[in-house]
C-alpha cells in the first residue's frame, strides 16, 4: 500500500499563476533576424510603451574635392529624428504531451516558431505594418 499522505502538497505562492521566470532573448530565438545584422544598438530601452529618439541626417551631405588654399564651403545638415517604440511579438502554439514525445515534432514546430518570429521581426523592420508601426524609412 502507498502513502499518499505527501502526494500533494500547498502553498501561498503565486509563482504558478505567472510563469513568466523563462526568459527568451530575441537574439537567441530569432538570431537571423535582419535587425540583428542591419542594425546597431543605440541604447536600451524596454517594455511596450518607451520610445526611443534616434538623430540622423535627411539628405546626405556632399562632400567636395577642393585644392590647398581654396575656401571650403559650408553645408547645413539636414536634421531629422526617428522614433522607434518597443513592440512585442509573440506566438502561441498549443501541443499535446503525445505529440511532445517526439523530438522531431518538437523540432519542426520550434523552427516553425523561430521562422515566423524572424519573418514578422523583418518585416516590421522593412515595411511596418497596418497597426502604425512604420518600417525603415
Amino acid at each position: 500500500m502507498t502513502d499518499t499522505a505527501n502526494i500533494i502538497t500547498t502553498g501561498t505562492g503565486k509563482e504558478g499563476l505567472w510563469p513568466g521566470s523563462t526568459f527568451y532573448p530575441a537574439q537567441t530565438i530569432a538570431p537571423d533576424a535582419l535587425i540583428f545584422s542591419q542594425t546597431s544598438v543605440g541604447g536600451t530601452i524596454s517594455g511596450d510603451g518607451p520610445v526611443a529618439r534616434i538623430p540622423y541626417i535627411k539628405d546626405g551631405l556632399d562632400a567636395a574635392i577642393v585644392a590647398e588654399g581654396t575656401r571650403i564651403t559650408e553645408t547645413d545638415p539636414d536634421l531629422s529624428e526617428m522614433y522607434v517604440h518597443t513592440h512585442k511579438i509573440a506566438i502561441l502554439t498549443p501541443i499535446s504531451n503525445e505529440a511532445a514525445d517526439y523530438t522531431q515534432t518538437t523540432s519542426l514546430i520550434q523552427a516553425g516558431i523561430v521562422k515566423a518570429i524572424t519573418d514578422k521581426a523583418d518585416w516590421l523592420l522593412l515595411q511596418g505594418d497596418e497597426a502604425g508601426i512604420k518600417g525603415l524609412p
